[in-house]
Order: C-alpha cells, then sequence, then structure tokens
C-alpha cells in the first residue's frame, strides 16, 4: 500500500481555528541561499546506509518508510530513495540538509568510514537533477567533526588542520565537481556552509589559535555543533544532542531534536533525551515560536536511526539482535504506535513557522501537565566513544 502520509490531518483537520501569530522575527545580520523565506528550516541527513543491512543498519532497529510503501532498509545511494526523500523535504518545505560526514570519512582521518562520504555525493547528485525540476530547492551542507583530534582511532588526525583538510575535500571532490552544481550548495553569507562537530568547549578558541594554513577553510562559514562540553548543543551550534534546557535562543539559529540516545556506555559519553510520547519535540517547538524567531531552524533528525533522533516515518515496533538497544517506541499517550507522528507534526509545525497555520496536533497527544524539557536529558561527557 503507496503511503501519501494520511495523518497530515492532525494539523488539516484544524484549518478552521484561528491562525497563529507567530513571534517576530529575531535581528540576525546574516544572508542565506535558502527559499526566500523569513526562517530557513534546515535538516541533519544520514546516508550512511548500506544494502542489504550493511553499513549502519547493523546498529538499528528502525525501519524506515520506502517509496513502495513498506519499511524496511535500503542503501543510501538508492536514487529513488533520495527522491522520495526529496519530494518530501520539499512538501514539507525545507530548505537544506546538513549531511553527517562527522566521522572522519574526509581525507580518509576515518578509512572506515570513507564509503559514507560518496554516498552523501549520491545525494548531491540528485539534489542537482531536482533543482533543476522543481521550484522548492533543497541545498545542502556538510558537517565535519574534529572531535576525533588525538583521538587512537584516528592516528593522522594530530591538530586542527583537520578543519583545513576537510574543507579542502568537500571544494574539490563537491564544490568543484561538474558532477554537481556548487549553487546547490547552502550558503551563509555568500560562502558554503560547514558545520565542525567538536565537543570541547573551547573548539571555537581553539580553531581560531590554530597557527596552520586556514586557505581552504576561509572559504567557508564556519559554524559549530556540539560544543558544548557535555556532547550536546552550546548556543548558536547547529547540533548535536540537545542541551539540558532544551532549545537554545539564538539571534541565528537554534536546534531541536524530538529526542536522542546514543547508546554509549554511562560515563563515556552516553546522552539520553526521552522522546515522552512526543511530548518533548512539541515543548521546544511552543519554546522556538514563543520567543522571536532565528534566521534558521535545524532539526536533528531526518533520517538517524542509529542515535534514535530521526524524524522521518519508520516501523519502531522490533528489536532486532546486535542492535543499539533499546530504542524508544513511537507511540502515543493512546498506547498506540504511529511510524509517521514525528514527520506528520514536522510538516504541520514547520507550515506553523512560515505561515501562521494552527499547530498539529501529535499523534496520540495528551496534554503534557508540570513537565518541561530541561528534565529530560541524562547527560554524558564529552567524549565519544
Amino acid at each position: 500500500m503507496s503511503h501519501s502520509l494520511k495523518n497530515r490531518s492532525v494539523w488539516l483537520a484544524v484549518l478552521s481555528l484561528p491562525l497563529f501569530a507567530a513571534m517576530p522575527l529575531n535581528a540576525a545580520t546574516i544572508t542565506t541561499s535558502g527559499n526566500g523565506e523569513a526562517v530557513d528550516v534546515g535538516i541533519w541527513y544520514c546516508a550512511n546506509w548500506d544494502v542489504d543491512g550493511g553499513g549502519w543498519w547493523r546498529l538499528s532497529s528502525y525501519r524506515p518508510l520506502l517509496p513502495n510503501g513498506q519499511y524496511g532498509m535500503h542503501d543510501g545511494a538508492d536514487s529513488s530513495v533520495i527522491d522520495y526523500h526529496l519530494q518530501q523535504l520539499a512538501e514539507a518545505k525545507v530548505d537544506f540538509i546538513l549531511f553527517d560526514d562527522t566521522n572522519g570519512d574526509f581525507n580518509h582521518y576515518g578509512p572506515q568510514d570513507a564509503w559514507i562520504k560518496e554516498k552523501s555525493k549520491s545525494v548531491c547528485a540528485r539534489i542537482k537533477l531536482w533543482n533543476e525540476r522543481h521550484p522548492w530547492k533543497i541545498k545542502y551542507a556538510f558537517a565535519i567533526g574534529s572531535w576525533f583530534i588525538d583521538n587512537r582511532k584516528y592516528p593522522t588526525a594530530k591538530s586542527y588542520d583537520v578543519i583545513e583538510q576537510q574543507a579542502r575535500c568537500i571544494a574539490e571532490e563537491v564544490l568543484n565537481d561538474r558532477l554537481f552544481n556548487s549553487s546547490d550548495y547552502y550558503q551563509i553569507d555568500g560562502k558554503p556552509l560547514l558545520v565542525v562537530l567538536d565537543y570541547k568547549t573551547d573548539a571555537r578558541t581553539m580553531w581560531a589559535n590554530h597557527t596552520g594554513s586556514k586557505s581552504w577553510a576561509n572559504r567557508y562559514s564556519i559554524r559549530w555543533a556540539g560544543a558544548s562540553g557535555r556532547y550536546s548543543v552550546a548556543p548558536g551550534d547547529y547540533g548535536w544532542a540537545m542541551n539540558r534546557a532544551g532549545v537554545l535562543l539564538h539571534p541565528e539559529v537554534e536546534y531541536l531534536q524530538p529526542g536522542h540516545d546514543n547508546h554509549l556506555p554511562a560515563g563515556a559519553g552516553w546522552m539520553h533525551t526521552l522522546r515522552r510520547q512526543g511530548d518533548y519535540y512539541v515543548e521546544n517547538w511552543n519554546k522556538i515560536l514563543s520567543n522571536p524567531l532565528p534566521r534558521i531552524v535545524v532539526i536533528g533528525a531526518f533520517n538517524d536511526y542509529t542515535e534514535d533522533s530521526a524524524v522521518w516515518t519508520a516501523d519502531t515496533s522490533r528489536d532486532y539482535p546486535g542492535t543499539r538497544l533499546p530504542i524508544e517506541r513511537w507511540d502515543g499517550h493512546d498506547g498506540k504506535l504511529h511510524p509517521s507522528m514525528y514527520w506528520d507534526y514536522t510538516v504541520g509545525i514547520i507550515r506553523t513557522l512560515r505561515y501562521g497555520s494552527p499547530k498539529p496536533t501529535m499523534a496520540g497527544s495528551a496534554p503534557a501537565l508540570n513537565h518541561r524539557a530541561d528534565q529530560d536529558q541524562q547527560p554524558g561527557v564529552d567524549a565519544r566513544g
């Protein structure tokens, strides 16, 4: 049976209600290459899936919705799946995807993961075709890592030169490659966005004080993820795990997730934020909409099924042996599973953000009483394991 996202009725059913009055835009002094709306929406995207259960499927008990209407695994470079994702992202009015290439796959810092960048580049090629044929453009940007400096698993990563070298590789392999269209790369202030994942509170300072060449990196608008020192976002970060305080208000970017679990051992980087039947996601969207709006909202993530932060429709009913367990079922307060609950809500709430449409209702929802988003997170430390 084909899937038509029937559950979007969660917001269509309330169209007769008064329109939501969004807060005024915050005074961020940046320009972007989105679709021209007052607020751009980005979303993290994972291409690290290989055919027949390879890649990172071995870690995941999630089975996402496929173009044929079934739930299952797919290859990250499968053009039919990529095109289906782009269709859904465009219908949701998402401006750009942020590739998770944070494990050193560029410049072969993590040679075991070098295949991931090739999957990401396959998505770039499909985006080129999409943007040539459709009025709503989907842009992309890359997230890289510097978190692995001096990590024994990454023996060639010795300094913040890792940012320079990965920036060079992305320029050579994507921006300057005729297989792709450089205008499809999302820009801030006229430069391609490059997000760096680093778990140290002084990462920005360490990069600023780095005395090596920055000739490639200076061609980008460098932004950060996870730089709170606790695996989670600091103000102005574009990811990674949620901060204890929930969404951190900021004029440029505000980041949120429906939940998160990296499944690391307690005391070795574990970060666990409960979804609570969708309440956590709703509460953080309410916080964004109740304050002056940022220039960019970033969602983590479209399809991260290994750190349990995905919003794209998936079957969560089974535990597969050998995967990262436990996972949090996508059930509502009605006790029923709702595979599309987070995607349906995302589609509806972006319409609220952009156009003042009525707020959607989370599937199977019930009022969340006397609970704050900052009560949900169990902190880890600034190591990835």
